[in-house]
């Protein structure tokens, strides 16, 4: 319930800028039967057609910097910036970090991660995807394979 309730608030009215990156891994992993994988990946496409969502896959083969973060993290940026604040995730604790430094060392990861990601998936059934190697054409091939 808690987390379609999360969920609403990207549909809602005002709703925050939502960008993500995501690692091919993710969608290896057998956590879950096929069936619920494939409906989850196809909600990602689905939200990725509102416009204030950007999802983009981070391949197997992209290069990475060896300064990148290995944990994920949450980057959560606020109208008022001194309530910027990022969340790391850690198998035996996790942490919500403010200070400066770590906003700008996570900031500079951020944006190496989109730089190294495919392009945002683009749902547009207009575009000639198969064209070049974006988000969707590898959230396509993660389908297909499921």
């Amino acid at each position: 319930e808690f987390r379609l309730k999360r969920q609403e608030v990207l549909a809602g009215e005002s709703p925050p800028t939502f960008h993500a990156v995501i690692h091919e891994a993710a969608f290896h992993m057998q956590f879950v039967e096929n069936g619920v994988m494939r409906r989850q990946i196809e909600h990602l496409v689905e939200m990725a057609r509102l416009p204030h969502v950007h999802i983009q896959l981070l391949p197997f083969k992209a290069a990475l910097s060896p300064a990148t973060p290995a944990a994920a993290f949450i980057l959560f940026e606020a109208e008022v910036p001194e309530l910027n604040t990022i969340y790391v995730e850690h198998p035996v604790s996790s942490a919500f970090l403010a200070d400066q430094a770590h906003l700008a060392q996570y900031g500079t990861a951020f944006e190496r991660l989109t730089t190294a990601a495919l392009p945002p998936i683009d749902p547009d059934p207009e575009r000639e995807s198969y064209l070049r190697s974006d988000s969707l054409r590898l959230v396509h091939h993660l389908l297909y394979t499921l």
